[in-house]
């Protein structure tokens, strides 16, 4: 009887730490998360441009051929 105790007892520490390890795991996700949004939403993304041809598709302005403005292109500040 006395192994059986012990035996759930393991367990049930088992158990509680697996789930602690779980919530770590969940909260640094989150904290990732939020990192990468709020990078996102200070500096913003470049999106890509809709050029044809040998161009490379990232928009620089009007009369690039790329068919994109400045408003579409977001860069870090230096």
């Amino acid at each position: 009887m006395f192994e059986y105790e012990m035996h759930e007892m393991r367990s049930a520490q088992l158990l509680r730490d697996a789930a602690y390890r779980r919530l770590v795991r969940e909260a640094r996700e989150a904290r990732r998360t939020a990192r990468r949004s709020a990078r996102d939403a200070s500096e913003g993304r470049v999106s890509k441009g809709t050029g044809t041809g040998s161009d490379t598709g990232w928009g620089t302005g009007t009369g690039s051929g790329t068919g994109t403005s400045d408003t579409d292109r977001f860069t870090r500040a230096a």
